[in-house]
C-alpha cells in the first residue's frame, strides 16, 4: 500500500499539472510543456482538490472516511481528466522536441551531481528519525482525527470536547486532513506518512521550482547556470539546517510542515511567475498558501511579494530612470 502512495503522491501532480499547463497555454506557440512547471501546477492543483474535501468534511460534519473518499474521487476524477487533456498534446507535438532533448543533454554533468544530492538528502529524509519541533501539533492533529473519524471533533492536544472549538484560521487550513486521509486510505502509519513520504515529495517538489525560478533567473537555453543555481540551493539545504527558521530545516526536517512548503515551494515559484509576467501563477500561490499556512484573512508571504514585484513592474514603465536601469541590467545579462 505505501508503493501505491507513492504512486499517487507523485504520479497525480504530474498529471494533473500537464493538463491544467495545457489548457492554459493552449494557445500559445510553445510545444513543449516543462516538468517543473507540470509537477509544481499539479502540486498546487492537490492542494487545492484537498481544500474542497477538507471543507466539505469539517463543515458539512462528514466523517473522515468520507472526507477521503471525496478526496480521492476528486483528485482521480481530475487527474484522468488532466492527463488526457495534457497527453494529446504530447502525442501531437511528440516529434518536435528532439532540439530541447539534444539540448539538454549536452550538460549531463551536472544534473547528474544535483540528482545526487537530491537523492542522498530524500534517502536522509526518508530514514531520519523524527525531530519534535516546538509549537508544531500536526501530528497530535491528525491522530485525532484518526481515532474520531472526524475532522477537529476533539482538541488535539487533550482530547476533550471544546465548546468554542479551535479557531478558525486553524481549522480551515487542510494539511492536518490530507495527512489522515492517505493514512486511513492507504492502511499506513501517520507518523510514517507525515515525517517521511510528504516531505520527500516537498523536497523534490522544491527542487524542481528553483529548477523553474533559474530559468526565470538565467534564461531557459542556459541550463548550465540553471543547474549550478540548483547546485547551491542544495548546498544551502544541508548548510542551513540548524535554525526552525531556516529553509534548510524546513527542507530536510520539518517538510510536512505549511510554512515549510510555503518558504520551499510557493515562494520561489511566485517570484518565478513574477519575473515571468505568468500573474496566474501567482494567483495559485496565493490561494495555496491560504489552504496550507497561517495568513491574516488571506494576506500572507506570496501575496506581499507579488504586490512588491508588481509595483517594480509598474515602476519600470512609469519611472524613465527605473526602467533604464533594468534594462541595462537585463543588456548585460544577456551578453555574459
Amino acid at each position: 500500500m505505501i508503493v501505491l502512495a507513492w504512486i499517487l503522491l507523485i504520479g497525480a501532480p504530474i498529471l494533473l499539472g500537464l493538463g491544467v499547463m495545457t489548457i492554459i497555454d493552449w494557445r500559445s506557440e510553445r510545444r513543449f510543456i516543462g516538468f517543473a512547471d507540470c509537477f509544481v501546477c499539479g502540486f498546487l492543483g492537490c492542494i487545492g482538490i484537498t481544500q474542497i474535501a477538507h471543507c466539505l468534511g469539517l463543515f458539512g460534519k462528514v466523517s473522515l472516511k468520507m472526507t477521503g473518499k471525496i478526496w480521492l474521487v476528486l483528485l482521480v476524477s481530475f487527474t484522468l481528466l488532466m492527463a488526457v487533456v495534457g497527453l494529446s498534446r504530447i502525442w501531437k507535438n511528440k516529434f518536435q522536441n528532439k532540439e530541447i532533448l539534444q539540448r539538454s543533454v549536452v550538460e549531463k554533468g551536472l544534473p547528474i551531481i544535483v540528482l545526487g544530492m537530491f537523492f542522498l538528502q530524500s534517502l536522509y529524509v526518508f530514514c531520519r528519525n523524527p525531530i519534535t519541533i516546538p509549537g508544531d501539533i500536526i501530528p497530535e492533529t491528525v491522530q485525532s482525527f484518526l481515532a474520531q473519524d472526524g475532522i477537529y471533533q476533539v482538541m488535539p492536544l487533550t482530547g476533550d470536547q471544546s465548546e468554542l472549538g479551535m479557531p478558525l484560521r486553524y481549522t480551515i487550513l487542510c494539511l492536518p486532513t490530507l495527512y489522515a486521509v492517505i493514512a486511513d486510505i492507504f492502511k499506513a502509519d501517520a507518523r510514517l506518512v507525515i515525517y517521511h513520504l510528504v516531505p520527500v515529495v516537498v523536497l523534490g517538489a522544491s527542487y524542481l521550482t528553483y529548477f523553474r525560478l533559474g530559468e526565470s533567473l538565467f534564461g531557459k537555453s542556459r541550463l548550465k547556470e540553471c543547474y549550478i543555481f540548483l547546485l547551491a540551493v542544495g548546498i544551502l539545504f544541508l548548510f542551513s539546517d540548524q535554525a526552525v527558521f531556516l529553509d534548510g530545516y524546513g527542507a530536510l526536517h520539518a517538510g510536512y510542515m505549511g510554512t515549510s512548503i510555503r518558504n520551499l515551494v510557493l515562494v520561489p515559484y511566485v517570484i518565478s511567475a513574477m519575473l515571468d509576467r505568468k500573474y496566474w501563477k501567482a494567483i495559485l500561490c496565493i490561494l495555496a498558501e491560504a489552504c496550507i499556512a497561517w495568513t491574516f484573512y488571506g494576506f500572507g508571504v506570496c501575496i506581499v511579494i507579488t504586490m512588491g514585484m508588481l509595483f517594480l513592474d509598474i515602476l519600470e514603465h512609469k519611472v524613465p530612470w527605473i526602467g533604464k536601469m533594468l534594462q541595462i541590467f537585463s543588456d548585460k545579462e544577456e551578453q555574459a
